[in-house]
């Protein structure tokens, strides 16, 4: 087996467009970690394609600390944290009438995605591709705001070839000379 990398950082994101919290070790599914992405809160008058409060509409929900207490069970509970101090679980009403007033008093509501991928990244992210982003833009670099799952040092990799790796480690399955990446 070939050793292409070294994993730097695995994080999930329980609630779409807020913080994420690191993981020492997760099972990764074809739905990617558990409780990842689970909940997000729509626009309820929207008829927009795309409903969902994100950081574009309320920029401090990137403060929005999440965390999971049982993951994969039945009961399972994420608790947010907000920019203000304030902890709620997620299907409080008063954590919905805070987001609701400090958007300008849009109506949402908290859906849960569980089973339903919402990740518009690939499962595997190398720092060289932020680093890329970060140069061609004239930003900072800062991989966390990509949201990125798994954080890869891949080795010997130029920007955004963990695009063709990850693509060829799932169509190819089991196959014998599969990349590995080192934890």
């Amino acid at each position: 087996m070939q050793s292409v990398g070294v994993i730097r950082q695995l994080t999930r994101y329980p609630v779409k467009s807020m913080q994420g919290e690191a993981l020492p070790s997760a099972a990764l599914t074809l739905q990617g970690f558990a409780e990842d992405r689970r909940y997000a809160f729509v626009q309820a008058t929207s008829r927009s394609s795309f409903p969902w409060l994100t950081a574009r509409e309320l920029p401090e929900l990137l403060y929005y600390r999440t965390s999971v207490e049982k993951a994969g069970t039945p009961e399972v509970a994420v608790t947010v944290a907000t920019a203000h101090g304030e902890n709620w679980p997620i299907e409080s009403d008063d954590l919905l009438k805070v987001l609701e007033a400090r958007s300008g008093g849009r109506s949402f509501c908290c859906v849960t995605t569980a089973g339903r991928m919402m990740s518009r990244l690939s499962p595997s992210s190398a720092d060289k591709r932020f680093a890329r982003i970060a140069e061609e833009s004239g930003t900072t670099e800062n991989s966390w705001r990509f949201r990125p799952n798994l954080l890869v040092d891949l080795k010997d990799a130029r920007p955004f070839d963990e695009l063709q790796w990850s693509a060829k480690l799932f169509e190819s399955g089991a196959q014998r000379e599969s990349p590995s990446l080192k934890v």
